[in-house]
């Protein structure tokens, strides 16, 4: 198997993000091959490079951000608002939308 991270031309270490293909969380595969995924039904169908291997990386039971500062005098009271890809094997976009 590729290596997950490789590192750049500038000694950075980086996801190898030319070996994968993931979901976009809409039901298309992108990346290194092309498909769909239902996820009712789970079916996966996709089209990739010759004698690949197939290897699954799923993620369960995370928060996706915020946080409860229990040492305040109120308490649930979100301090900090983080997030990060659910994908723990590629960088993508985050986008954070706030209501008053």
């Amino acid at each position: 198997m590729p290596e997950d991270t490789i590192i750049n031309s500038a000694g950075v270490s980086v996801p190898n993000v030319g070996v994968f293909f993931y979901d976009d969380g809409h039901g298309r595969i992108l990346g290194s091959a092309t498909g769909s995924i239902n996820y009712e039904t789970g079916k996966i169908d996709f089209t990739g490079p010759a004698n690949a291997e197939f290897v699954i990386t799923a993620n369960y039971d995370s928060a996706h951000g915020g946080g409860a500062n229990t040492t305040s005098t109120s308490e649930n009271v979100i301090t900090t608002v983080s997030a990060r890809s659910c994908n723990s094997k590629i960088n993508v976009p985050i986008e954070i939308v706030a209501f008053n």
